[in-house]
């Protein structure tokens, strides 16, 4: 980030230097493993970067959420897109708002810089001196970098630590050739203030300390635990050693109150009204010290420099040393089986093939019924070209697999079919929309026949050179691209002859750059990276004799050998990983369509379960249970171990969804509990209701109970 806000000043020299939405890592997505923990002081090395280059930041997330009901959607690129409702992707507030791991090392700077605003603002970054660059690599060859920046208002000089660095001494040499010994700790940036007004009447001329915060006369400083400290104000120079447990050093120099913590107490250190609390949580809106985990007591220095150690009480509502156990009653069940075999009333007849936003549902799940005739009996390999995201398929009420992507389901079902009239119902499942790109107009649901499909022969891809295509000729607006973009003269054709009145269905793997798909020198359909390409080359599409179908390719890194090497290597991919096939039959062509709303079942269709007796269902089905919430102020979670995949309703608003297992009882990470938000539980009772799609017993599900 150093270099980057460096060559941002370079570029745009007028302009701020502003890092937006800066994240720690993505959010998390259904069938993706887990991602591993941020490193907090690295995550904080980071963002002291930013500073030092002369830039600002906003972080994104800074407060995890929940995306409730169905709302998560889905990335733009990459396989398993399907974001979980957690938004924690490594935000400092969890989804509860309590701190994480990255709270406190962010913290540390962010009031560093905010107190002293006035110095990082005045710095001068027109000619930055010569560095060596603080990589966080373990592969750089380098010891501790310096970076000095000064202004009007002061200067900073920026220590960063080498990877895996040990605590140590380091001499900082001044400008006028006095020596400053730092100790540093175990953070991997550590800055010292100099020649700053810590008020009208008062000079910092240097601290070999971290500064965490200011207020008219009083300072607080950090830096590891039994170390040597140092600091002068007009012209009073004081040496220290720096405590090493909960309670701070107090010194009182040229009528300065100084404030001196361990690295560790900087993280339970506040300041209000010119008061600074050490060990405590955190401040309430009154100013009122709110427990530490930590420790009972908390150490209170006012701005005269006098202190008092006291007990820190609970606040009204706060939770106390043993935590409530939340259990959760006994379990009703209600099993969709009208839906499922579709006899139920509730199917209404529609025209064919629908868009569930056309059907009236925009959101979560559907059920389409399909009468069909069979005159000849025998396997078809069953398909829904025409879907999105998962649609799992009952015959005559007996579940035959999920069409489909990600965990558990499959692109093709093998499935015998006697010579009979049968009931084919589809439970189809919306799991998000796109949350940006080019294209935000996709279809959900059953939107095209279910056809019988077989491998379509044709002659292996080969690439040609043809004349660049203008990109917003084809799509505007397109996500990235701008006026005069084109895409490069190699394209992946394949040349094939259609004499059926059948439908082509060609499925590409995820592309790294933006595509413009060209079917017989006609511009067809723009693609952005990253996501895979499905065809559906229909009669109205192809003509009646030979074909000739491209692949067209943009990316933005210019021209060059490079570049060439990467077009060439992207379209040998997409040449072998292409599949084409030929829907022979349409299973559903010349049928009766139904659809039915996905709803909660009426009081009456659960019937009590006795315990432990959980009946083995292996179709959809619902759970309802109830809890009571407890009285204290906690963090309660919902651990859904033992489900498949599914909703979670409480008090009747849809919590969120959770995708625990396959069919096949395979694990689908990652597995974490969905945050109940305290605002939604009663006094009086909970209702706890699940849906899960494949009728899993929740045995294992259970109340997770934390300190808020």
């Amino acid at each position: 980030m150093f270099a980057t806000m460096r060559q941002l000043g370079s570029v745009r020299p007028e302009q701020p230097k502003l890092v937006i939405n800066y994240g720690t890592k993505q959010p998390q997505r259904f069938g993706a493993e887990a991602q591993a923990p941020v490193d907090p002081y690295q995550f904080q090395r980071q963002l002291a970067e930013i500073i030092v280059g002369g830039g600002q930041f906003n972080i994104g997330n800074f407060a995890s959420g929940t995306s409730f009901g169905f709302n998560a959607g889905q990335a733009i690129s990459g396989e398993n897109p399907w974001y979980t409702p957690s938004q924690d992707a490594g935000s400092l507030l969890d989804e509860h708002g309590r701190p994480t791991a990255l709270l406190g090392p962010a913290r540390r700077l962010m009031m560093f810089a905010s107190t002293f605003a006035n110095v990082l603002g005045n710095a001068e970054n027109e000619a930055p001196p010569v560095v060596i660059t603080p990589s966080p690599s373990e592969d750089a060859i380098q010891g501790h970098v310096v970076t000095h920046i000064h202004g009007s208002h002061g200067s900073v000089a920026f220590i960063f630590s080498p990877p895996k660095s040990k605590s140590g001494t380091l001499d900082l040499l001044l400008p006028d050739g006095s020596v400053l010994p730092v100790r540093l700790g175990h953070q991997r940036v550590h800055w010292c203030l100099f020649d700053t007004n810590i008020s009208p009447r008062n000079h910092l001329d240097y601290t070999s300390l971290n500064a965490l915060c200011s207020d008219d006369d009083v300072l607080v400083l950090f830096g590891p635990g039994g170390g040597h400290g140092s600091i002068s104000i007009n012209g009073t120079p004081v040496e220290f050693e720096v405590p090493k447990g909960r309670k701070p050093l107090v010194l009182r120099i040229e009528d300065v109150t100084v404030v001196i913590i361990c690295d560790e107490m900087a993280d339970e250190t506040f300041m209000h009204e010119r008061n600074v609390f050490v060990g405590v949580h955190a401040l309430s809106e009154d100013g009122l010290p709110i427990p530490s985990t930590n420790g009972k007591t908390h150490t209170l220095v006012t701005p005269e420099g006098k202190t008092k150690t006291t007990t820190t009480k609970p606040l009204e509502g706060d939770p106390g040393e043993k935590l409530p156990r939340v259990s959760i009653g006994s379990w009703e069940c209600a099993q969709p089986e009208e839906r499922i075999d579709g006899s139920s009333p509730r199917f209404a007849q529609i025209p064919g093939p629908a868009d569930l936003s056309e059907l009236g549902t925009p959101y979560g799940y559907g059920w389409y019924r399909v009468e069909v005739k069979t005159t000849k009996p025998g396997k078809v390999k069953m398909s829904a070209p025409e879907s999105s995201d998962r649609v799992q398929i009952f015959l005559d009420g007996e579940p035959m697999g999920i069409l489909g992507d990600g965990p558990g389901a499959q692109r093709v079902l093998d499935i015998n079919m006697k010579k009979a009239t049968h009931e084919i119902v589809a439970l189809a499942d919306n799991m998000g929309r796109l949350v940006g790109g080019s294209d935000m107009t996709g279809k959900k649901g059953l939107y095209g026949h279910l056809v019988d499909v077989a491998p379509f022969k044709i002659a292996k891809g080969k690439v040609n050179q043809c004349d660049p295509i203008d990109v917003l000729s084809v799509h505007a607006p397109a996500f990235g691209i701008r006026e005069g973009d084109a895409t490069h003269p190699d394209r992946v054709e394949w040349t094939f002859k259609h004499l059926k009145k059948s439908t082509i269905v060609v499925d590409i793997p995820a592309v790294s750059v933006q595509c413009v798909v060209m079917l017989n020198d006609e511009p067809f359909k723009f693609f952005d990276a990253g996501r895979p390409i499905r065809l559906i080359l229909d009669n109205e599409a192809i003509k009646r004799g030979v074909n000739v179908l491209q692949i067209a390719m943009h990316t933005d890194l210019g021209e060059g050998e490079e570049v060439d090497e990467l077009i060439a290597s992207i379209a040998k991919g997409i040449i072998s990983d292409t599949t084409f096939t030929e829907g022979v039959t349409q299973i559903t062509g010349k049928s009766i369509w139904s659809f039915a709303k996905w709803e909660v079942p009426a009081e009456i269709d659960f019937d009590p379960i006795a315990k432990g007796k959980f009946p083995k269902l292996g179709a959809p089905a619902w759970w309802k249970s109830s809890f009571k919430a407890p009285t204290q102020r906690v963090a309660l979670s919902l651990d859904v171990s033992g489900l498949s995949k599914g909703q979670v309703f409480v008090n009747g608003k849809a919590l969120g969804r959770y995708f625990t297992q396959s069919a096949d009882g395979k694990t689908v990470s990652p597995s974490t509990p969905l945050a109940i938000p305290s605002s939604w539980m009663n006094e009086s009772g909970n209702e706890l209701l699940i849906f899960d799609e494949h009728g899993n017993a929740p045995s294992k599900v259970k109340m997770i109970v934390q300190y808020a």
